[in-house]
């Protein structure tokens, strides 16, 4: 089974009619702008633990992000806007949140290197943001480190270290 790229350069580059100029420069549009309006709205929506804004945010997601051919984050910001409307436990959204957070760190790194520029700081909000979840729900922490103790495996994110 093939891993599916952080981003697809290809794919991305087909959605826009193979115009890289426009490619590009959609691209960096979603990197300034909304990329971080979004996971700003999904951080303040788990915080509040608002289930419309995770729906929304992760919605508001999709859209771009499978346009430029980033199908990793499209993939999990489905999950947490199904979740959001579903109103699933909050446990089980976290789980997918801090997912989400390591696909779009990862995307952000791609994006910067594609564009040929330095990672932009953002990046370091999503270690706040990491950290302000971990304290709100503290519960959560606690579970899953234990968890991952008895099971010896990360059930967040096979292959990710983030604990």
């Amino acid at each position: 089974m093939t891993e599916v790229p952080i981003l697809d350069y290809q794919q991305g580059l087909y959605a826009f009619g193979g115009d890289e100029e426009m490619f590009l420069s959609m691209i960096n549009l979603y990197d300034e702008e909304h990329f971080n309006q979004q996971v700003l709205r999904l951080h303040k929506g788990l915080m509040k633990m608002d289930f419309d804004e995770i729906r929304i945010g992760g919605y508001m997601m999709k859209g771009p992000a499978a346009y430029i051919g980033a199908q990793r984050l499209y993939n999990i910001a489905a999950e947490l806007q199904r979740k959001g409307a579903a109103k699933e436990p909050m446990n089980s959204i976290l789980k997918d949140y801090f997912k989400f957070l390591n696909v779009a760190r990862e995307l952000k790194k791609e994006i910067a290197k594609i564009l040929k520029r330095p990672v932009s700081l953002d990046v370091a909000d999503f270690d706040i943001f990491e950290t302000q979840v971990r304290a709100t729900f503290p519960d959560y922490s606690k579970t899953i480190k234990e968890n991952n103790s008895a099971q010896n495996m990360n059930p967040v994110c096979q292959g990710c270290n983030i604990f």
